[in-house]
């Protein structure tokens, strides 16, 4: 692709617009390996992270390209390597101004460049770990035995060749002055697509990993004791945490508990406990009380990462440049005899916890880009979410009177309402009328009195909407309003 041809000014020269015959072209080296992504498996269950950070990515590329007549090659021509708009790794084309075309054979053969670059995420939006784990669960889920299969690619390792994972630019800047001393400036530029191989390199453990459990058979509630329990890490999005520690996971759970015919309370007591590789966390001890059959949740248990550098929290850290991994499940021990009628559902997670690391860039001749002025950041992880409310109007009914309403507001967002307000609209001209609300916690309900300076008799509809001036920031800013019809009667005083 020709770019418009540039002037510039050059001291006392006046500058004319040079004619459009400079051209380049580049293509990835064909023979040559492609830039490799090596992505490995710690517990044999599945890949979970890319290595061989701090070898960074090697590119091999062809350039080629002419000036227009009487025109030579500038030092600011480049060859660059993106992905998307990330610059990964710039060659170092050793210019010569004073040759007119760039490659052998006056720009008709191929100059081949060979370079590095710090590691970056090819384009595709999928990460090369979720790559990996695609590939082998379509793969497996093709075959008789789906687990099996999927545990021998685990075992074994396979790799793909990823199209389009990068794109290469050259961009060749050509200058000449004419008879009359007028200063021509000329540019052409060329962009190809670069393919890259994704190693999804095997760990031999993954053999050893049994085969889950199929989930248990529906249970008629027919015997006293537990019907159904699981453990969860709340919230939800956690269980698979990246990102700079310390952080706590909040694990949590639910038991559905049969009373004996007697009717009487049971105190049922338990730890939570962690099982990371090797090693097992347990909890405090807590109770949960049953005053009658059904589902009770359990008692939260904070866990906090990096695990501790001693005791039986030990974990050894990783090297400098690569993260923190912590990977296993949280189950239930009861205190005392229990009578179980079905599986606990464990709470399984994973935490990363990065760290701050850079690599250096070699130095050196040709195929080789200098060093940077600053350090190659490998991790740039976004800040952990701050937990928002949710205010929500569920229900509106009738007070003690024509001029009141009760409300109930939930907060169904995971972080906590401060205070705010609820306005009544009345319709017409009636000026809207403000009541204090709030706090509100997170999954929290607050039921308040709104009161009217005049009876709402007569009325077929009013509104009301929390958060009103909007002063909370919510994980949803459009269900603040309810529309209430007026056709219930008041009671009678």
């Amino acid at each position: 692709m020709l770019r418009t041809a540039l002037t510039i000014v050059l001291a006392m020269f006046a500058v004319t617009e040079a004619t459009a015959s400079t051209w380049a072209y580049v293509q990835q080296t064909p023979g040559k390996a492609f830039p490799t992504i090596h992505v490995y498996s710690d517990n044999g269950t599945q890949w979970d992270r890319v290595g061989q950070l701090d070898a960074g990515l090697e590119f091999n590329i062809d350039a080629r390209g002419r000036c227009e007549a009487d025109a030579n090659t500038q030092n600011d021509s480049s060859l660059v390597v993106k992905s998307g708009e990330q610059e990964v790794a710039t060659a170092n084309l050793s210019i010569n101004e004073g040759n007119r075309s760039y490659g052998p054979d006056h720009g008709q053969g191929w100059r081949s460049l060979s370079f590095k670059g710090h590691y970056v995420k090819p384009r595709p939006s999928m990460s090369p770990v979720d790559m990996c784990n695609t590939w082998a669960a379509t793969t497996a889920d093709a075959t008789p035995d789906p687990f099996k299969r999927r545990q021998e690619m685990l075992a074994e390792g396979f790799s793909r060749d990823l199209d389009n994972a990068y794109t290469a630019r050259f961009w060749l800047s050509c200058k000449r002055k004419d008879a009359a001393g007028f200063i021509h400036v000329s540019f052409a530029e060329q962009t190809t697509t670069v393919r890259a191989k994704v190693v999804c390199h095997g760990n031999p453990d993954a053999l050893n990993v049994p085969e889950p459990a199929p989930p248990p058979a529906h249970r008629q509630k027919v015997e006293q004791g537990i019907q159904e329990m699981r453990v969860w890490v709340n919230p939800a999005k956690d269980a698979n945490f990246t990102g700079f520690c310390p952080t706590k996971l909040h694990f949590g759970g639910e038991i559905d508990y049969l009373l004996p015919p007697s009717g009487n309370t049971v105190n049922l007591s338990y730890h939570y406990f962690a099982k990371i590789g090797t090693r097992v966390i347990k909890s405090e001890k807590f109770t949960t009380v049953f005053s009658a059959s059904g589902k009770r949740n359990l008692h939260s248990w904070p866990l906090t990462f990096p695990l501790a550098p001693e005791g039986p929290s030990y974990q050894a850290p990783s090297p400098a440049n690569q993260p923190d991994v912590f990977s296993g499940y949280v189950a239930l021990e009861f205190v005392g005899a229990v009578q179980i009628h079905a599986n606990l559902k464990p709470a399984p997670f994973k935490v990363t916890c990065i760290k701050e690391a850079a690599v250096a860039v070699p130095l050196g001749g040709a195929g080789q880009v200098a060093a940077p002025s600053k350090p190659v950041e490998i991790f740039k992880p976004e800040p952990a979410a701050k937990l928002l409310p949710d205010l929500v109007i569920s229900v509106v009914g009738p007070s003690d009177n024509a001029s009141t309403l009760r409300v109930r507001i939930e907060n169904r967002g995971d972080g906590p309402a401060g205070a705010f307000n609820v306005k009544l609209f009345r319709g017409g001209r009636a000026p809207p009328v403000g009541t204090s609300a709030g706090p509100i916690a997170a999954h929290g309900i607050q039921d308040i009195i709104v009161h009217s300076p005049t009876p709402l008799t007569g009325l077929r509809e009013v509104q009301l909407r929390a958060d009103d001036p909007n002063r909370i920031t919510e994980t949803n800013e459009t269900n603040n309003s309810y529309r209430y019809h007026l056709t219930y009667a008041w009671p009678s005083k």
